[in-house]
């Protein structure tokens, strides 16, 4: 009997063995770089643009940090006249993230703070142009409750920050509709 209750121990630990090694993995520079290529990769290839990550690493527990990122809208094939525009591109971005609260479905941001951001969309929105840079935002949101949808937002700066959005949506009647907006 004994056996038999060891062997289903071993059955169901090695599951969960497997998984917190995979975890851990995830903390290792070259495991770190190999992920993100393989996301790069398989983006580029549904998006059809150009990604570039300079470095990301992620911290113990939840801290996340993105530098040098470059996103490229690449003209197709047949129209090779167009050249490459650069949608999206920013210097350090670091997200800091409380663990224990996840879970209980709920997201506690100490931080989000993006620096050296720049962007032109070009024609790649519908609606729209935009364009400018961002030398610094800030975000500190205190609790992002998923399943209530409600969020606490404490503190928001930017710095350095000039955009402009031009619409080139035709006019359209105003839209007097209610709707309710779940997130408070």
């Amino acid at each position: 009997m004994r056996k038999w209750i060891r062997r289903i121990g071993w059955i169901v630990a090695i599951p969960v063995v497997l998984l917190l090694l995979v975890s851990l993995a995830l903390y290792i520079p070259p495991i770190q770089r190999w992920v993100v290529q393989q996301a790069v990769t398989m983006a580029e290839q549904q998006t059809g643009m150009q990604i570039r990550i300079g470095q990301i690493r992620l911290s113990f527990p939840l801290d996340l940090s993105v530098r040098q990122v470059e996103v490229v809208d690449v003209p197709e094939a047949d129209s090779l006249a167009q050249a490459s525009d650069t949608l999206l591109r920013w210097d350090d971005l670091r997200i800091r993230i409380q663990a224990l609260p996840l879970f209980r479905k709920q997201l506690l941001v100490e931080a989000i703070e993006l620096k050296g951001l720049r962007a032109d969309t070009g024609d790649w929105l519908e609606s729209g142009w935009l364009q400018g840079e961002v030398g610094r935002l800030y975000a500190r949101i205190d609790r992002v409750d998923l399943s209530a949808e409600h969020a606490t937002l404490n503190r928001v700066e930017l710095a350095e920050a000039s955009l402009r959005y031009v619409s080139t949506a035709p006019d359209l009647e105003e839209d007097t509709t209610a709707t309710d907006v779940p997130w408070v």
